[in-house]
């Protein structure tokens, strides 16, 4: 068998004399390595190549290998190595056909089709014509539960239009209009009175009131006695006096807290007399509602519980800065919530946020995957979205797509978990 080239970087690995080198080509009897040094002698090798499951590796270590050569290349040097073992053979020919299916199949359907070829996950097409539509489908059979206890609800104004109802009608008008709109209007989870307000976004700044929209909402806040949490997104250095400004005014006209989405906003936000709040884009973790059919999830899922608030020093460090509370997401999968008092968003969460805005640029017919930010914003969030097959539970909004986790309004235990880790505050998230 010819070396085949152009082999992808995770379907096989190796390490040449005890230091790890990439695989450039590979064979049924040989292999082209890189190496960053020059390779005089095979003194030992040790090869890997992706299982059919697409989440472990066959380690192999071969019966016969030879150093054919090894020249210059690049950076480094490209090592040829002839093998003589009956494991290689018939694993690299395995390895290589199931390259050869993927493909093959890549080239004969679309992404949907070869999602469901190797992971089994539904090919089914999208039937929604609206948001709407799909959140009726969604939340329209949830069977409702209250649970007691000592848990705020808060709101999240989280777009121009919602600022301006909550602003004009108060809290108790603003959720029930909103649980309505979202098909949730019978849910006893939601029957509290509210405890506090979002206003504004972590995702979009386009999305954040300023000026009177602002102090419309909080003196109405004040006025229904719920306190505000100013939420913001990643701020550029564009943004930088943009935001700073607008957190001085948030907290003259009476928010306590601030959710930060990067680190350079932690100090401005105690300056401006604002309790840092750690934003769900510093709570990074893996988070898809499409994760349970990813090739090797199953029986690994709790290996990414944990993230970084996970660690003591890390929490101190925070803490030095005056961050005591943690922002939550109620995704896929098990999460070790840290040590606190923190808040679960709900039912949807982000995945992806772009710095330009995948909406503006698919409704405008541009390259959705190089947007790009508009001046001034079109706007197009305002009555449009990202529609995806139902069983996906993920839609577009804003510069994000958001997935939908349907468990924690559909099973109480599922809630009573999050709640029992340390949550105090959960905060509705109804796109």
């Amino acid at each position: 068998m010819e070396l085949i080239e152009g082999i992808p970087a995770g379907l096989a690995a190796c390490f040449v004399n005890g230091q790890e080198a990439g695989v450039a080509a590979l064979s049924d009897d040989r292999i082209r390595a890189r190496t960053a040094e020059p390779v005089t002698a095979l003194e030992s090798l040790r090869l890997y190549l992706l299982n059919s499951d697409g989440a472990t590796y066959r380690a192999i270590t071969p019966e016969s290998a030879r150093l054919l050569r090894c020249e210059p290349w690049q950076a480094g040097y490209l090592c040829d190595i002839a093998l003589d073992d009956q494991l290689w053979r018939r694993e690299a020919r395995r390895a290589l056909g199931d390259w050869a299916r993927y493909i093959r199949l890549k080239l004969e359907g679309d992404d949907g089709a070869l999602a469901a070829a190797l992971t089994g996950c539904p090919d089914e097409p999208i039937t929604a014509r609206t948001l709407d539509e799909q959140k009726a489908r969604w939340f329209g059979d949830l069977p409702g539960f209250d649970i007691p206890g000592d848990w705020t609800l808060a709101l999240s104004l989280d777009e121009p239009e919602k600022c301006a109802f909550f602003a004009g009608e108060g809290a108790e008008s603003y959720l029930s209009a909103l649980l309505a709109r979202s098909h949730l209007a019978g849910h006893s989870l939601f029957s509290r009175q509210p405890g506090r307000v979002y206003v504004g976004s972590q995702h979009c700044p386009e999305l954040v009131p300023e000026g009177d929209s602002l102090a419309a909402v909080l003196r109405r806040a004040e006025s229904d006695g719920l306190p505000v949490t100013l939420a913001l997104p990643p701020i550029s250095q564009a943004r930088l006096g943009w935001a700073e400004s607008l957190m001085a005014e948030a907290a003259r006209l009476g928010a306590e807290e601030v959710v930060v989405n990067d680190f350079g906003m932690m100090e401005l936000a105690v300056q401006t007399g604002l309790a840092p709040v750690l934003g769900i884009h510093l709570n990074r973790r893996r988070k898809d509602p499409r994760v349970s059919w990813k090739a090797g999830w199953s029986g690994r899922a709790a290996l990414l519980a944990e993230n970084s608030l996970n660690d003591g020093a890390f929490r101190a460090w925070l803490a030095d800065r005056g961050v005591a509370r943690f922002e939550y997401e109620a995704c896929e999968g098990p999460v070790a919530v840290a040590p606190g008092r923190h808040s679960l968003h709900l039912p949807f969460y982000q995945t992806n946020t772009a710095s330009g805005c995948v909406l503006a640029a698919r409704c405008e017919g541009r390259d959705p995957g190089r947007p790009r930010g508009a001046e001034p914003c079109p706007q197009w969030c305002r009555d449009r979205a990202l529609i995806y097959p139902d069983w996906m539970n993920l839609t577009g909004r804003y510069n994000s797509l958001f997935g939908l986790n349907r468990a924690v309004l559909r099973d109480e235990a599922a809630l009573r978990g999050w709640l029992a880790q340390g949550i105090d505050r959960l905060v509705l998230e109804l796109l």
